[in-house]
């Protein structure tokens, strides 16, 4: 009793704070969603990608579904534990319980099924969503993809709708739409959900943020420097051979179908 009293004093300085994870498949505009928010001053963010966040939750979800009976103590001590590993990784040097503290990890079904055992009402997720086309084009043309194949890229895309599908009925899910982030209009809206959505007071900056930096920071091109170079990126779906858009169109069509994306008829 004495020894579980003291390791429960030992938690994590932040595991009672407000955790906001920004998600979606990369390519969808991850890096400049996270990137804004740290302009907020009510936002502490780990200013990095945090994959091993979801290595770790994976590994919840399989030691809790698969390897039950290897527990050695009660499964609230097992959440508790891999709670504090997730904090200890993410935020070694943060103590601030008045902002939202905010990383920036993929997820999809396991994972995400483990975040309210771990963080409860105190979690809150802004997964951002972009048109499969322009994410499917956008990995093959850049290096650190290379090693996914055409088909591959199109599964991990198509993967987003399982994500949104389970987490659509969760009041701390909310999911935003790369292109509402080209128009000054809608973009306006979208940051007045995440304001909502995080229980922040509204910060313009984070949108004027977007304004000013709207591509991806690294590995540009000439090109990328235009805005009307994103609105226009449908069009990279004339890219494709004739091979790859039956593959697109077999793994894709459904989950463009869901999200209200059209994919061309030629």
């Amino acid at each position: 009793m004495i020894k579980r009293f003291i390791r429960k004093k030992l938690n994590h300085d932040l595991f009672d704070s407000r955790i906001c994870i920004v998600s979606g498949i990369g390519r969808s505009g991850t890096t400049i969603l996270r990137k804004s928010l740290e302009v907020h001053q009510e936002i502490n963010s780990t200013k990095t990608e945090n994959n091993f966040v979801y290595d770790l939750l994976e590994a919840l979800d399989t030691s809790v579904n698969k390897r039950f009976n290897a527990i050695k103590t009660p499964v609230e001590e097992h959440f508790r534990v891999l709670k504090n590993t997730i904090l200890d990784v993410t935020f070694p040097n943060s103590c601030n319980l008045a902002k939202v503290n905010a990383l920036c990890s993929d997820l999809r079904v396991p994972s995400y099924r483990r975040l309210s055992d771990l963080f409860g009402s105190k979690i809150k997720v802004v997964y951002i969503l972009r048109n499969g086309i322009e994410v499917v084009a956008s990995r093959m043309l850049k290096p650190q993809f290379k090693h996914f194949s055409f088909e591959e890229n199109c599964k991990i895309w198509a993967y987003s709708k399982n994500v949104v599908e389970f987490a659509c009925n969760d009041k701390n899910f909310l999911l935003i739409r790369h292109e509402d982030m080209l128009k000054d209009n809608s973009l306006e809206v979208v940051y007045k959900e995440i304001f909502s959505h995080l229980n922040n007071a509204p910060d313009y900056a984070c949108v004027e943020f977007v304004k000013k930096n709207f591509c991806h920071p690294t590995n540009i091109n000439e090109e990328d420097l235009k805005i009307n170079s994103l609105q226009s990126r449908i069009k990279r779906w004339e890219s494709f051979d004739s091979s790859q858009k039956k593959i697109f169109n077999r793994i894709c069509g459904e989950a463009m179908e869901f999200f209200e994306y059209k994919i061309p008829s030629h």
